[in-house]
């Protein structure tokens, strides 16, 4: 921010830029990724994410900056939609909700990558340098993605969703904006809140790299206890959505043990919606395993780009301690409309069992 001269209002725009291409992806090449080569895909989003890490970490200016994390953000959907599809086709039903779970672990991982190279600033490394390491780590996992693609390449699906039931796929879009703008904002304000509270960098890059770690298991535990209850993705959504208020409630306080207690909060329960609503959506369209994961992404692309430059504005405008507080409420209101949704489908569906076991 300090070498490219702009403010917290520049940084959501820029955070918003990637979430942007991610929904252009999303929107167009879901269908395309469900027929086409596993391999060629994942390629192109290697070549596209290599093309966006090395703009950004050579960028002179703001636009720049945006354009190579845009170009990273279609490379991110990319990747995301092939990785459902070789998911979809390779995982027993047993095993659903934690192989998503696992499958979104990988987000917050990478988030605590970003925070172990952002720690090394306190080495004197620059962060230009750390957006090249970052692009390097993620050209060498995508080779051996590509590799691993050849001799497991699954079957292609023509199936469509069905009009029907395109009402079930939007709401999971819906939540899905909500839940992607919260990492949004969660991960591009975390640096900034934590300096402006007044610790040193090395404490944001290490809150960083932990609560990064705490989502991933976060996502695989949900994950897993939605297989072993059998429960409704919605019912544990909508508690990670009110605990992710709670934190950013009390990272509002601006207060550093405070701050730290809602970070945690946020990962490690908050973020726990990705592999639930991913799970669910696969699940029941499983001919469309991509194109469904493309339409979420689409929602979580809305959320993700509109939330960090509105959230930027009124931290600029009023402050941290108010746009936390502000985004903590809304949290809390999107966690008990969740819940309400998911009592009322668990009694719809008691209601249709027990009609049909009367007739």
């Amino acid at each position: 921010m300090a070498d490219l001269k702009f403010d917290a209002g520049g940084l959501g725009a820029v955070a918003g830029s990637y979430t942007i291409g991610l929904a252009v992806a999303s929107l167009g090449l879901g269908r395309w990724l469900d027929r086409s080569s596993l391999p060629r895909a994942v390629l192109t989003a290697t070549g596209l994410g290599i093309a966006g890490g090395v703009t950004a970490a050579a960028t002179s200016s703001l636009p720049m900056l945006a354009i190579g994390l845009f170009a990273s953000g279609v490379s991110s959907s990319t990747y995301q939609m092939s990785a459902g599809r070789i998911l979809q086709n390779s995982v027993g039903g047993g095993g659903h909700g934690v192989a998503f779970g696992w499958f979104q672990s990988a987000k917050p991982v990478a988030v605590a990558v970003a925070g172990a190279f952002g720690m090394l600033a306190t080495l004197g490394v620059g962060w230009r340098a750390s957006f090249a390491g970052v692009t390097a780590v993620t050209a060498v996992l995508a080779a051996v993605l590509a590799l691993w693609c050849v001799d497991h390449e699954p079957g292609t699906q023509k199936r469509s969703i069905e009009g029907g039931s395109r009402q079930g796929i939007v709401l999971l879009a819906a939540l899905m904006a909500l839940g992607f703008g919260l990492t949004n904002i969660s991960t591009t304000f975390l640096s900034d809140t934590v300096q402006v509270a007044g610790p040193a960098a090395l404490g944001s890059g290490a809150l960083l790299t932990v609560g990064g770690l705490l989502a991933a298991v976060g996502r695989v535990a949900a994950g897993r206890l939605t297989d072993v209850t059998g429960w409704d993705e919605l019912a544990l959504v909508a508690p990670a959505f009110i605990a992710a208020g709670i934190g950013s409630i009390l990272v509002g306080t601006l207060a550093w043990s405070a701050i730290v207690t809602g970070f945690l909060l946020i990962f490690a329960l908050g973020w726990a919606f990705g592999g639930l609503l991913v799970a669910q959506g696969t699940r029941r369209y499983p001919g469309n395993s991509a194109a469904v994961v493309g339409v979420l992404l689409v929602g979580g692309a809305i959320g993700g780009s509109v939330s960090p430059p509105i959230f930027g504005a009124a931290a600029t405008t009023w402050g941290y301690d108010v746009a936390w507080r502000g985004w903590g409420v809304a949290m809390l209101i999107a966690g008990l409309c969740a819940g309400v949704l998911a009592f009322r489908r668990q009694h719809s569906g008691q209601r249709r069992l027990k009609g049909g076991s009367d007739s």
